[in-house]
């Protein structure tokens, strides 16, 4: 069961994002650092970079296991981490 989900589009061309959760606003930003942490130590990808001028990545937590599952179109899980790393600044700044 995925209990929380956010679903973040980013605009390569135009540097924008969208999202859609259904995180509480306030929680957001804690949850996309929180995915970031758990992602860190887990090595290089040596996966090919898929080109897109539009990058679409799905992130779930499931409460029961509090296990991240992640999937994009992205190709690389590098790749996508840095894209949800641009998104958490950019909250960052709003919230300033």
């Amino acid at each position: 069961m995925k209990d929380l989900w956010v679903n973040i589009d980013y605009d390569l061309i135009g540097n924008e994002f969208w999202y859609n959760t259904n995180i509480k606003g306030e929680y957001l930003l804690e949850f996309l650092e929180e995915y970031i942490r758990s992602k860190m130590g887990t090595g290089k990808d040596k996966s090919r970079v898929e080109k897109h001028d539009l990058y679409s990545i799905d992130i779930y937590l499931d409460l029961g296991g509090d296990i991240f599952s992640a999937k994009s179109n992205c190709g690389n899980r590098s790749l996508r981490e840095g894209i949800v790393i641009g998104l958490v600044e950019r909250l960052r700044k709003e919230d300033n």
